[in-house]
């Protein structure tokens, strides 16, 4: 006799393998939402709390700034004037500047501290703002024709002769695109992205070419007892512009 195979129950036990097969993926992506909500939960809990101890240390501040104007102390006012130069990019921040600085119970000393930070960062934003139209976006190996801005420390003043050398020598290899030397306020090297502290050539992923033939270019341009500047990549989208700082 003829022997015969139980196909029936065998498709029937490959159909439920399926079964489960899926099941387990299921259970599996389940599982990973669970965890990504998990994780943006906690995340969110976390912005809040931040969000919560910024807005109490923003009221903190208010208060500090409110009692040293009725206390016309010039020590409590400085105070309270560091600690509001000291929230960088918060909005609260140029409010309680200018409170302080048009108040008539602020102290001459002070208020003089408070103007000359005001306007420097005044003449600094300005000078972001004047951005050179770009019709056509140069070729890395066209980097003279890009525009430079060559930066010293506001705390380091006797960088900027050395900021001019720097642009001088830019000048002179051919460069004609726009050349400043500018002041970095030591209030704006406080925020995210800046951060100065080394000699450095900071540029974009597309401009990786040029910076290296620009840095080339100017070490030595100083002295040769100077620190030399290193090339740092930064994710701000500024196409054919190089930002230079000088740090002796």
């Amino acid at each position: 006799m003829k022997k015969t195979f139980p196909f029936l129950p065998l498709a029937g036990l490959v159909v439920s393998l399926v079964i489960i097969t899926l099941l387990v993926a299921v259970f599996l992506r389940m599982s990973s939402i669970e965890k990504q909500l998990t994780l943006q939960h906690v995340e969110f809990d976390h912005a809040r709390e931040d969000r919560t101890r910024l807005v109490d240390l923003n009221e903190k501040i208010y208060r500090t700034v409110i009692t040293s104007l009725q206390s016309r102390d010039s020590i409590q006012q400085e105070i309270a004037r560091s600690l509001v130069i000291a929230m960088n990019d918060d909005p609260v921040r140029s409010q309680l500047l200018n409170v302080m600085n048009e108040s008539p119970l602020t102290v001459a000393s002070v208020k003089r501290r408070i103007n000359h930070v005001m306007t420097i960062e005044s003449t600094f934003e300005f000078e972001e703002q004047q951005v050179p139209v770009i019709r056509k976006t140069r070729p890395v190996d066209e980097w003279e024709k890009w525009n430079y801005d060559i930066f010293y420390l506001e705390d380091h003043p006797a960088d900027s002769s050395a900021s001019e050398m720097v642009a001088q020598r830019l000048v002179n290899s051919g460069c004609s695109g726009r050349i400043r030397v500018r002041m970095l306020p030591y209030t704006v090297n406080m925020r995210d992205g800046y951060h100065v502290g080394v000699s450095e050539v900071r540029y974009n992923t597309r401009e990786r070419q040029g910076a290296e033939a620009v840095n080339r270019l100017i070490n030595g341009a100083i002295d040769t007892d100077s620190p030399r500047f290193s090339l740092r990549q930064i994710a701000m989208n500024t196409p054919n512009y190089i930002s230079i700082f000088v740090v002796r």
